[in-house]
């Protein structure tokens, strides 16, 4: 995070309990929130001031973004699906590797607040699903050897 960052924050703040942002505190607001996003702490600032009256500090707001990090994680990671091309890879390591790629990287976006959709019901879509469908789905009967004897039945 860039001082100029740090400095909307703490601005931010200073709406709610009227701090004067300075060069110095901007500088060390920006180290201790190295590494997170803008918007988060705007939005930890705000729930920050909702709930107390004191004076919110660099702790503060990183334990409110973990724990909505963590949240959003437990309210959505049962919607990830492995991609396809990851999970047709063949097993060994660069099928581990590409898996835990791909999760690590899929968890960052969901904490960031990229939630996935819904997982699609097999009964829709194509691909994958339709496979699937067509795996659970009984084969037409077979004609019957005896030729059309329906006239004759019935005669």
């Amino acid at each position: 995070m860039t001082p100029l960052e740090a400095n909307a924050i703490l601005a931010k703040a200073g709406q709610y309990d009227g701090r004067k942002p300075d060069a110095d505190t901007a500088e060390e607001w920006a180290d201790e929130l190295t590494g997170y996003r803008v918007t988060d702490c705007v939005a930890a600032v705000r729930a920050h001031y909702r709930d107390t009256d004191r004076w919110v500090m660099p702790s503060h707001l990183i334990g409110r973004i973990k724990g909505e990090r963590n949240d959003r994680i437990e309210r959505h990671k049962w919607k990830l699906r492995l991609p396809a091309h990851i999970a047709d890879m063949e097993d060994g390591p660069e099928a581990v590797i590409a898996e835990s790629r791909w999760r690590a990287e899929a968890i960052e976006r969901i904490a960031n607040g990229e939630i996935p959709p819904e997982p699609r019901a097999l009964t829709t879509g194509t691909g994958y699903a339709a496979a699937i469908r067509a795996a659970l789905t009984p084969p037409p009967a077979e004609p019957s050897d005896q030729g059309d004897n329906t006239e004759e039945q019935v005669k």
